[in-house]
């Protein structure tokens, strides 16, 4: 499943947590771990609204980017 999420995100790379776990349907507590794990081998980079500088909305919407193939 991890392979078939990391692909989902590089097609689809503005998804945000909230679609990853309709998509593939998965508790919130079972995407957070596979997205770390993906996180941790460079592939998917979480924003925060801190970390949302960009636009400066707060909007707190910020999807998942991709940052490797």
């Amino acid at each position: 499943m991890l392979l078939a999420i990391k692909s989902y995100v590089q097609q689809h790379p503005n998804a945000t947590a909230a679609e990853l776990g309709l998509r593939f349907q998965v508790q919130p507590e079972t995407l957070s771990s596979m997205l770390q794990i993906l996180e941790r081998k460079g592939y998917v980079k979480r924003w925060s609204e801190s970390a949302c500088t960009e636009c400066e909305s707060s909007c707190q919407a910020c999807p998942l980017q991709q940052t490797q193939g």
